[in-house]
């Protein structure tokens, strides 16, 4: 029974990463997330009245961390990491594809839920013909640059009329990936010759640093918005899906627990730390919440993406490679210098 404490917890900590990848807004009656609205520090604070509590929140922390530093380093998971790291090199070729396959899939699946992008904003006519439209093109690869900014300022309208789309900035940001990678394999666009958006080129050795800052930014503003500036929101949820029946901790614990969670996940992709490790998490996790709260896959598809996105780069920058063309010129320039010395 020592351990039983920190067993709750830790599966605690396990569970409320489930809560963290759902949209509280996206599972909540709209009326209901309006209304419960509004900061209470009191709330949030009463879950570190236990020291109990505390000290299992600080334990785990050290623990993942720990964790987290130590695995690299073993000779097996050392040996592992090596090898997908050295493997997952070679899908950097279908980045830009699965950045199209996500804007295409959102923005079919929103404009046929008569949405702008995320569940939260309800629209019709015009706007749901235009994403449906716009989807097919990227997906298609036809005219990927001109319609590729367009859904951009698509994302763009839709945070002038509500700025809880913030949560979906991973959007804007394989917007800004595809932009950035401006290539048209597959698609109509190859096939006929049509060129793309020149003017992004110089962008395109920052496209992971892209996809990592949009994700990391959403995660901040969602811990933050949903959480920890209006905790009653996200207690909502919790009560709803009855978690505290799942796991025996107040309210106030689990909303705190998501906040702090989403936080130390945002931080973490922003500032590059175990990007890899930390987005085949959240990719776990995300696939799990689907099942516990049954929300739209469309409107995480984008999610999905960056995060593949963000595994495949991790935190390096892309270098550019030297053209055949090139390459040849200079092999060819040290064989005259080597025969000039033989002579």
């Amino acid at each position: 029974m020592r351990y039983a404490h920190l067993f709750i917890f830790l599966f605690f900590f396990s569970l409320v990463s489930l809560f963290v990848s759902a949209h509280v807004g996206y599972v909540l009656d709209k009326d209901m997330f309006h209304l419960s609205q509004g900061k209470d520090s009191a709330f949030l604070l009463a879950a570190l009245q236990d020291p109990l509590n505390l000290f299992l929140i600080i334990l785990t922390i050290l623990i993942v961390v720990g964790a987290f530093e130590y695995l690299p380093r073993s000779s097996w998971f050392g040996h592992e990491f090596s090898f997908i790291r050295k493997q997952v090199h070679e899908y950097a070729e279908y980045v830009p594809w699965i950045a199209r396959l996500g804007i295409g899939i959102t923005l079919i699946g929103a404009g046929t839920h008569q949405v702008l992008i995320s569940p939260f904003l309800s629209t019709h006519g015009l706007l749901s013909t235009v994403q449906i439209a716009c989807g097919f093109f990227i997906l298609a690869g036809f005219l990927v640059g001109p319609v590729t900014l367009i859904a951009g300022i698509l994302f763009l309208i839709g945070l002038l009329g509500n700025f809880y789309i913030l949560g979906n900035l991973d959007f804007l940001g394989l917007v800004l990936v595809i932009l950035a990678l401006h290539d048209e394999k597959p698609g109509v666009d190859d096939l006929l010759g049509i060129p793309f958006l020149p003017a992004f080129e110089k962008l395109k050795k920052y496209a992971p640093l892209l996809a990592r800052l949009s994700v990391g930014i959403a995660m901040l503003f969602l811990a933050f918005y949903e959480k920890l500036l209006n905790p009653h929101t996200a207690a909502q949820v919790v009560e709803q899906y009855g978690l505290t029946s799942v796991v025996p901790v107040c309210t106030a614990m689990w909303v705190l627990g998501a906040g702090v969670v989403e936080s130390i996940i945002g931080l973490a992709l922003l500032f590059g730390y175990r990007t890899r490790t930390v987005s085949a998490i959240a990719m776990f996790v995300l696939s799990l919440s689907f099942f516990y709260f049954g929300e739209d896959v469309y409107s995480h598809v984008t999610l999905f993406a960056t995060l593949s996105i963000i595994f495949i780069y991790g935190n390096e920058k892309i270098k550019k490679r030297k053209s055949a063309k090139i390459i040849s010129i200079r092999v060819e320039k040290k064989n005259k210098r080597k025969k000039v010395k033989k002579r």
